[in-house]
């Protein structure tokens, strides 16, 4: 992250800045290496429905010069479930000027524990979607589910 971070520093303007986040699993140890970089925190759903927001990291990249990001370290069990989104499926809003919100995102996952992740994500997008009626989508709309077996 600090040497992208460093690169974008160098290469664009300064009112600009990337969100990342970046992560490897090891899927022998079953375990997440990752690091954020101010982007919304991936939630990791535990099989008990528990969650656990990843933040560790630091701050948007290219905005600061010499940045130091830290990365940390999670185990994956079975049955846990990765959300990453981007803050156009939560911050979309309906007619009422509501906004989808990330908790309605949560229940929704949480709620639906036994489906596939290509499932989820099919009902999350719908869901978000429908939510959103004839609203126009303003933003990006980027949804990933990870679902370890």
């Amino acid at each position: 992250m600090s040497k992208v971070n460093q690169l974008l520093w160098e290469s664009t303007d300064a009112n600009q800045f990337v969100t990342a986040f970046y992560g490897v699993l090891d899927e022998g140890e079953s375990v997440l290496t990752y690091c954020n970089a101010g982007h919304n925190p991936v939630v990791l759903i535990r099989g008990d429905g528990s969650c656990v927001k990843l933040e560790t990291g630091g701050l948007v990249l290219g905005a600061f010069a010499d940045t130091v990001y830290q990365e940390s370290r999670i185990e994956i069990q079975p049955h846990d479930i990765l959300l990453l989104y981007t803050d156009g499926v939560t911050e979309i809003y309906n007619e009422a000027n509501e906004e989808f919100g990330v908790e309605r995102l949560l229940d929704l996952v949480k709620t639906h524990p036994q489906l596939t992740a290509k499932e989820i994500t099919s009902l999350a997008q719908n869901s978000v979607l429908n939510f959103a009626a004839d609203q126009t989508i303003q933003d990006d709309f980027t949804l990933v589910v990870l679902k370890a077996l």
